[in-house]
């Protein structure tokens, strides 16, 4: 089925973690909440602001936004929304100088968050249980700007694509960084498999080699996916995926 309305941009789109509700943000400050099975009848919430990413808790209950404080000013500020009442519950920023909108928000649990921000190179991990009263447990510092933000399955690793051909592991037990590098492009898409057979958890990295445009931008025409075994990253340390044989290679 279809649900047309009208938005000046769909700044994002989040499925909830039971697959119940589609979750769509606009640039008009906007956020519609959808029931999967019918998308005709969206519940709406009007921000008064300009969301641009979004999420939704395990439950159901809480839609996070990283949203701007109203049209003229930047965005800068982690908004929080029942989802049921439709009203602004709690809100977040860091007093960093170079804090910007959220553009990565995931769920630890019912009462953690970790966001990242535009053009931003840390990770913050808050505590949300008081929504009155929400706190930074700790800040976590990329080596580069970035892209895309990540958590494995068994939350026990942060994954960031960064800006400059680099992937970063973030262990959450404990104070350990694994940084793998590249030679092609890393695309924002990647995520975390399980192999069933070995039980150990494996990092796939799409990877893209550019070809110019017209205008001299890069343009992706072969990409590959490739697989890491975490457990050995994680014994051996290493860290340059140039020296490593890799899991599986698929290219198109």
């Amino acid at each position: 089925s279809k649900y047309y309305y009208n938005y000046p941009e769909i700044t994002d789109i989040f499925l909830s973690k039971d697959s119940s509700k589609l979750i769509a943000s606009g640039d008009d400050s906007r956020i519609l909440i959808f029931n999967a099975d019918d998308l005709a009848n969206p519940v709406v919430i009007d921000t008064a602001k300009r969301p641009k990413s979004i999420a939704i808790s395990d439950d159901n209950v809480y839609v996070f936004a990283g949203v701007s404080k109203n049209f003229a000013n930047p965005p800068k500020e982690l908004s929080i929304y029942n989802a049921n009442t439709k009203n602004l519950v709690g809100s977040w920023h860091s007093a960093d100088s170079d804090f910007d909108y959220p553009v990565n928000i995931l769920t630890k649990g019912a009462d953690e968050l970790f966001v990242s921000v535009d053009k931003g190179t840390k990770i913050y991990h808050l505590n949300i249980a008081d929504k009155n009263n929400i706190f930074e447990i700790k800040t976590y510092q990329a080596s580069e700007k970035i892209k895309k933000l990540s958590l494995t399955e068994d939350k026990k690793h942060l994954i960031a694509a960064l800006q400059k051909k680099q992937v970063e592991v973030f262990s959450l037990e404990s104070d350990q960084v694994i940084n793998i590098s590249f030679s092609d492009n890393i695309t924002a898409a990647f995520n975390f498999s399980k192999d069933d057979n070995e039980e150990k958890y494996k990092l796939a990295i799409i990877t893209a080699y550019p070809i110019k445009d017209d205008a001299g931008g890069d343009v992706p025409n072969s990409a590959a996916v490739r697989y890491f075994d975490l457990t050995y990253l994680e014994d051996t340390g290493k860290s340059d995926a140039s020296k490593l044989a890799w899991q599986q290679e698929h290219r198109e």
